[in-house]
């Protein structure tokens, strides 16, 4: 989807039932749309809190539990 320079790690819960997108203030509205749209149909998502000017990353999403079929063909609750 053009992202560049893309780190993972694992969350602090697996409890996690929808996919948080959160952003520094300063990141444009179209990146936060790009993002959502990438992971429509897969993750239900809402927008999270703002993160730190100073925080290391621009965009932190924290994905939940898929709302349709995931990579392997499994549905969720199978």
């Amino acid at each position: 989807a053009g992202f560049e320079e893309i780190k993972t790690g694992n969350a602090s819960s697996e409890d996690n039932t929808i996919t948080t997108v959160s952003a520094k203030a300063d990141v444009p509205a179209g990146a936060l749309k790009a993002i959502e749209n990438a992971l429509k149909g897969t993750f239900t998502t809402e927008v999270g809190k703002v993160l730190d000017a100073d925080s290391d990353y621009d965009l932190v999403v924290t994905t939940g539990r898929a709302t349709t079929k995931d990579a392997t063909g499994s549905a969720e609750g199978e």
